[in-house]
C-alpha cells in the first residue's frame, strides 16, 4: 500500500511539471502573438470608431446602424456635412452644408435610384427618380412647386411645364397613337390639344369647361375635316 502511495505522488509531481511547462509554452507563445498582433495587424474590429479634432469634436464616425454600416463626416464644429450608410433598399448618401442642413442625397429604393437636390433652406428643387415605368426627372421652385418634369410612361415619354402655382399648362408626350401636345389654361383646364389619331393629324379646340368646341382632324379617306361644336358638345357645323 505504501508503494502505490508513492507512486501516486510521482506520478502527480510529473503531472505539474508537465502543466507548469505547458502553461509556460502557452504563455510565451501568447506574448509573442500579442507583440506580433501590435506590429504587422491588418484587422481592427470594434462596434464604433471615431477621430477626434484637437478640440475634442468626433469629426469622423464609423458604426453601425440597423440596416449595416454607417459613416459620417462632420466639421470641426460637429456638425455633419457627409454620410454614407445601408438602407433597407441598399446604400445611401447624403451631404450637407456647414449649418448641417441637407443638400443633396442619392440613394436606391424599391424601383432603382433616387438622386435629390434641396436648396440651402430644405427644399426640394431637383430630382431623379425611377418607378414602375422607368425614368423621371423634376425642377421645382424654392418653394417645393413643380416647374418641370420628365417622365416615362408606357407609352413612352412625357415632358410637363407647370405655372408658379404648380398646374401643368403644357404638356408633350407619346401615347398609343404617336405624339402629343396638351395645352391648359392657368387652372390646368385642358384648352388645346394637338395629337395623332389612326388617319393622321388632330387638332381639338376646348372651352373653359373643357367641352370641345371645335375640331380640324384628317378623315379616314385621307381628305381633312373641320367641325364646330356647340358648349353641350353636338355638332353646329361640318366641312365637308
Amino acid at each position: 500500500m505504501h508503494d502505490q502511495i508513492n507512486e501516486l505522488h510521482q506520478q502527480i509531481r510529473t503531472l505539474k511539471r508537465w502543466l507548469f511547462g505547458t502553461l509556460g509554452v502557452i504563455a510565451t507563445a501568447g506574448l509573442l502573438a500579442a507583440a506580433n498582433f501590435q506590429s504587422t495587424s491588418e484587422i481592427i474590429r470594434t462596434k464604433k470608431f471615431e477621430v477626434m479634432n484637437d478640440a475634442g469634436k468626433a469629426v469622423v464616425v464609423i458604426t453601425a446602424n440597423a440596416n449595416g454600416g454607417l459613416m459620417g463626416v462632420s466639421t470641426k464644429d460637429g456638425k455633419p456635412v457627409f454620410a454614407i450608410s445601408t438602407t433597407a433598399f441598399g446604400g445611401g448618401l447624403g451631404i450637407s452644408n456647414v449649418e448641417g442642413r441637407s443638400v443633396a442625397a442619392l440613394a436606391a429604393d424599391a424601383n432603382g435610384g433616387v438622386l435629390g437636390i434641396t436648396n440651402k433652406d430644405g427644399k426640394s428643387v431637383a430630382g431623379i427618380t425611377t418607378d414602375a415605368t422607368g425614368f423621371g426627372f423634376s425642377i421645382t421652385d424654392k418653394a417645393g412647386k413643380s416647374y418641370a418634369s420628365i417622365t416615362s410612361t408606357p407609352s413612352g415619354g412625357v415632358v410637363s411645364v407647370s405655372n408658379p402655382e404648380g398646374r401643368s399648362i403644357v404638356g408633350i408626350g407619346a401615347d398609343a397613337d404617336g405624339g402629343r401636345v396638351d395645352i391648359s389654361d392657368k387652372n390646368g383646364k385642358l384648352v388645346v390639344q394637338v395629337a395623332t389619331d389612326t388617319d393622321g393629324g388632330l387638332l381639338r379646340v376646348q372651352n373653359k369647361e373643357e367641352t370641345t368646341i371645335a375640331i380640324i382632324a384628317a378623315a379616314a379617306n385621307g381628305n381633312g375635316g373641320v367641325a364646330t361644336l356647340d358648349r353641350q358638345g353636338q355638332i353646329t357645323s361640318e366641312i365637308p
